[in-house]
C-alpha cells in the first residue's frame, strides 16, 4: 500500500506541475508593439516570455483539438507532449502560445513540453523541485479551459543537477493530477541506446484525475518507525465517540541477533483490546496465511448518511510494487465484523477510492498480456458486505496515466487479431494509445496522427525471436514505451 512505513524500496514520485492565471481569452489582445516588448530571443527564433499570452485563441485551440479528439477518454486531466524538435509546433504558434521558462540561459533551451488542458476550469501550478534539499519553488500558475495550452522550456542541465519540474493540476471540488517533466531515451532490454535520432521523436503522456486527499477522521501520532493513532471517532453511529488507540506492526533489523524481527502492535477500542494477529488470522485466506503484521489502520466513511464508519487494516508487505491486502470492518456492540477483504494497488488514503456512496473502486495489476497494466474493480457495500461488481471494458493504464508507446520502424496495422491483410501503417516515431493489452500476440492501439484504431500483431520465429507480423526484419524491440511495471 502507498504511504506508511514499509520494507523495500520506497518510490517517491517527484512529479506535478501546473499553472495559474487565466490564459488566452478574446479580451487578451495586445498591440504589436507591446507584443514585441514581451518577446525574447531563444536560440534561432523569437518566442514569447513567460508572461505573454496568446493573441489568437481559435488558432491555438485548432491545434490542440486534434489531440483532444485522439485522447478523448473520460477522466483525462491533461495531455503532456515532450519534444526536442522545435518544428513539432508550427512556426506561427510559437509567437502566440504561452511560454513557461525555467531558470537558466534561454540560449541553451533543448527540451520542450506542451501541456494541453482536457477540461474547463483547471488550475495549473508549475514548480521547480530540488530533491536533494526536498524543497520547491513556484514558477507559474494559471487557470485553463479545455483546449488551452502552454509550453514549458527546459534548459540544458549539468549531470549533478538535482532539480526537476513538476506540474500539478487541480479541479474543484476534489480532483488532482501530477506530472514530473522527464526525458525519455529509447533503449533496448539491455539498456543500449536504440535510436540515435531521438530528436525526431515525441512522447505523449495522458494524465488522469485522481481524488485528492481529505482530512483524516483519526489523528496520527508520529512515531520514529511505527504508525500510531490516538483519538476518538463515532464508529457505530450511536452519537457517542469510541476511544481508539492503534500502534502498527513494523519489521526492523535487530543488530543483536542479525535478523529481522517484528515490533509488537496494539489496538484498543474503548476498554477492549484486540489482537492484531487474531484479526489477520481469522480473516485471511487459510491457504496463504502467514502473519506479516498489520502496518496501518484508517477510518473511512463510505456513506455519510448512515453514520456508520468503516475500519480499514492494511496487511504489512515485505516489498514495494506488489498488490496490498486490506481488511474492512464494522464496529458494533463492542465487536468487529468483517465486511470485506480486498487485494489491489491503493492510494495513501483509502478514502481516495470512494467512487460514490457505498462504492469503493480499486486498481488491480493485469499481467496476462504483453505488458503490465492497471485496471479498476468496484465493490459495493450491501447488507453489511462488500460485493464485487462487473468489470466493464477498460483502457489499460498505469498509476497516473494512460499507456502510450511508439515504434522505431513503420509497421502494419490490422483490423482484428485474425486479419491477414493490413488496413494501414503506423509510422515510425508516431505515439499511439494502447486500447487492449490482454494478449501476447497483438495489442489494440489508436494512432495519434491519423486517429485510426487497429491491431499491431506479432509472431515468433523458430529461433524464438519475436517480430512484427509479416515483417520479419522488424523485431518487437522496435516497440518502445510499454511499462515494465506499474504500481
Amino acid at each position: 500500500m502507498r504511504g506508511g512505513k514499509r520494507i523495500g524500496v520506497i518510490c517517491v514520485l517527484l512529479a506535478m506541475l501546473v499553472i495559474g492565471t487565466t490564459v488566452w481569452s478574446a479580451s487578451d489582445t495586445i498591440t504589436e508593439a507591446k507584443r514585441k516588448m514581451l518577446h525574447r530571443n531563444v536560440g534561432d527564433r523569437v518566442y514569447p516570455s513567460s508572461r505573454a499570452v496568446a493573441v489568437d485563441e481559435p488558432e491555438i485551440k485548432a491545434f490542440t483539438e486534434h489531440y483532444l479528439n485522439i485522447y478523448k477518454e473520460r477522466g483525462n486531466a491533461f495531455i503532456q507532449i515532450s519534444f526536442e524538435n522545435k518544428d513539432f509546433l508550427p512556426k506561427r504558434l510559437w509567437n502566440k502560445i504561452k511560454i513557461v521558462l525555467e531558470d537558466g540561459n534561454s540560449d541553451e533551451i533543448d527540451f520542450y513540453t506542451l501541456i494541453i488542458s482536457c477540461e474547463d476550469n483547471v488550475f495549473f501550478d508549475v514548480v521547480s523541485y530540488d530533491y536533494a534539499l526536498d524543497s520547491e519553488r513556484g514558477i507559474e500558475k494559471m487557470k485553463c479551459n479545455k483546449g488551452d495550452a502552454f509550453v514549458i522550456f527546459s534548459p540544458q542541465k549539468e549531470e549533478n543537477n538535482t532539480t526537476t519540474l513538476i506540474v500539478r493540476a487541480s479541479k474543484k471540488p476534489d480532483l488532482c493530477a501530477t506530472s514530473t517533466i522527464m526525458r525519455y531515451i529509447p533503449r533496448d532490454y539491455s539498456g543500449m541506446l536504440v535510436d540515435a535520432n531521438f530528436k525526431e521523436q515525441e512522447m505523449h503522456d495522458i494524465y488522469m484525475w485522481k481524488k485528492a486527499k481529505q482530512p483524516s477522521l483519526l489523528s496520527r501520532n508520529f512515531d520514529d518507525t511505527q504508525n500510531v493513532y490516538d483519538g476518538a471517532v463515532d464508529l457505530d453511529g450511536d452519537g457517542k465517540q469510541e476511544r481508539i488507540y492503534f500502534r502498527g506492526n513494523e519489521i526492523f533489523y535487530d543488530e543483536s541477533t542479525s535478523e529481522f524481527s517484528m515490533k509488537t502492535g496494539r489496538l484498543t477500542i474503548n476498554e477492549r483490546e484486540f489482537s492484531l494477529e487474531e484479526i489477520a488470522k481469522l480473516n485471511m485466506e487459510k491457504s496463504e496465511f502467514e502473519f506479516k503484521g498489520i502496518e496501518d489502520m484508517q477510518i473511512i466513511d463510505l456513506d455519510p448518511k448512515d453514520k456508520q464508519k468503516q475500519i480499514v487494516f492494511t496487511i504489512l508487505k515485505e516489498m514495494e510494487g506488489y498488490e496490498s491486502v486490506i481488511l474492512l470492518f464494522h464496529y458494533k456492540d463492542g465487536n468487529l465484523s468483517l465486511i470485506g477483504r480486498l487485494k489491489g494497488v491503493f492510494e495513501e488514503q483509502i478514502s481516495q477510492h470512494i467512487k460514490e456512496p457505498n462504492v469503493l473502486e480499486i486498481d488491480k495489476i493485469g499481467t496476462g498480456g504483453l505488458c503490465y497494466n492497471l485496471y479498476s474493480v468496484s465493490y459495493r457495500l450491501q447488507d453489511g458486505k462488500l460485493l464485487k461488481e462487473n468489470i466493464s471494458n477498460q483502457i489499460p493504464k498505469t498509476w497516473s496515466t494512460r499507456i502510450t508507446a511508439y515504434v522505431l520502424s513503420d509497421v502494419n496495422l490490422y483490423s482484428s487479431p485474425d486479419a491477414s491483410k493490413p488496413i494501414g501503417t503506423v509510422k515510425s516515431g508516431s505515439p499511439f494509445l494502447l486500447l487492449e493489452v490482454d494478449r501476447t500476440d497483438c495489442i489494440k492501439i489508436r494512432d495519434s496522427v491519423t486517429g485510426n484504431e487497429g491491431y499491431l500483431k506479432f509472431e515468433q520465429k523458430k529461433s524464438g525471436v519475436t517480430h512484427f507480423y509479416q515483417q520479419e526484419d522488424i523485431s518487437i524491440e522496435r516497440l518502445q514505451g510499454l511499462p515494465a511495471w506499474v504500481g
